[in-house]
Formats: structure tokens, sequence, C-alpha cells
């Protein structure tokens, strides 16, 4: 594919194009709705609109922004574009791999931590409640969740992040994916700012809920 001399000069991220990088954002939102109700339907048997309208949840689009900038490939750990481990051995390989799926896990018992206890205090709504869940630390914290999203992202770091942005520079047009970036990702703040103002006036919205058991 021959592509512009525009388009041959992308604005870019530590070498990830940020149109591509965004388009990869929408795809993380949509696959964050998934697993939540994934986990929803396991725990509670039923999924929802997890309080939106767009089948795509905002914190999610921000994974391939930080695996370009704070891990790079989880083989090869990169903070902010430098290598942490020099050389390439299997042993910093392993380690390499192994402090990123930590972070991954640290990252997610901290957000939802943080978000969770936002939410009560600020709006009174609990969004979620892991209380009933073994290895639970409270209503918004537990082991399950926390290995399962954590684990979640570096898996698609390690195994969907590279080979998915190399089949978009290949096979999507740099303009496709700006023209993309440029629908979506408005939609997604608009349905984000929604929620918050729903929440903040009249409780969390539910869009819709299916009971399956």
């Amino acid at each position: 594919m021959t592509r512009t001399a525009e388009e041959k000069t992308p604005k870019s991220l530590y070498g990830y194009e940020l149109a591509y990088l965004g388009v990869l954002a929408v795809v993380t939102a949509f696959i964050g709705w998934l697993a939540e109700n994934f986990g929803c339907l396991v725990f509670d048997g039923r999924i929802d609109s997890r309080y939106h309208i767009l089948p795509l949840i905002p914190p999610y689009a921000l994974i391939p922004v930080a695996a370009a900038v704070i891990f790079g490939d989880p083989d090869r750990w990169t903070f902010f574009g430098r290598r942490v481990f020099k050389k390439d051995t299997a042993a910093s390989k392993i380690l390499s791999n192994l402090c990123v799926l930590v972070i991954c896990c640290a990252v997610v018992f901290i957000g939802e931590f943080c978000a969770g206890n936002l939410y009560e205090i600020l709006f009174g709504e609990v969004l979620w409640n892991y209380s009933s869940q073994p290895l639970s630390f409270g209503k918004y914290n537990a082991i399950i969740p926390t290995v399962g999203y954590g684990g979640g992202a570096w898996l698609l770091m390690k195994f969907v992040y590279k080979p998915l942005m190399d089949v978009m520079r290949r096979k999507l047009r740099y303009k496709t994916a700006v023209i993309i970036c440029a629908a979506v990702l408005p939609l997604m703040l608009a349905d984000a700012a929604a929620m918050l103002i729903q929440t903040a006036t009249a409780g969390a919205p539910m869009y819709w809920r299916l009971d399956i058991f």
C-alpha cells in the first residue's frame, strides 16, 4: 500500500503512531467491556451495559498508551522508551515479563481501590462489590479480578498489542485510522461524561441488564 507524503511522518509516541494507538484504544475499551461482562456472568449470572451506552469502557482505552510509554515489549521492558534490562538473555526476558505482570496487577488493584472509593465518596454509589468473592479486601478489591484483569492486560501486551499494530500498519491507511479516532473517541468520552453526570445527579445509569441465571 502506497502512502502519501503526509502519511509518511505521522505523529508518534515512542515509535507508535498516535492514530493507530487510538484505534487500538477503541479495541481495548471494547475488550474491557467484554471482560467485565464475562466476570458479571461468572459471578452474578448476568450481563449488562456496565453503566455506558456504548460497549466501550474508557479506562481500558489507556492500556495501549501505557504499553507504549511504560512497558513497550514485555520481553524487553522499556520505561519511557529506555530499556530497563540492557542485555537480551533468557533470565532478563523472564524477569521483564514478571515485572510487567506484577505492575499490571498492582495498577488494577490500586486503580480499583481508588476509583471505587472515589465514586462512593463523591456520589454515594457502589459500582461493584467483590465482598462475596474469595480472597476479597473489602468491596473494591479481590485477588481473582486483580489477577484476571492484570493478567489480561499483560496477555494483551504480550500476544495482541504488537501483532495487531503491525497488521493495522500494513492494512489500515493512516488517514482511515485518524477518521476512526475522530469519530469514535469523542463519542466514548461523551458517553463517559454522561455517565458521570447522571451518576452525580440521579444515580449510576444501568441502560440494560440481562439475567442469564
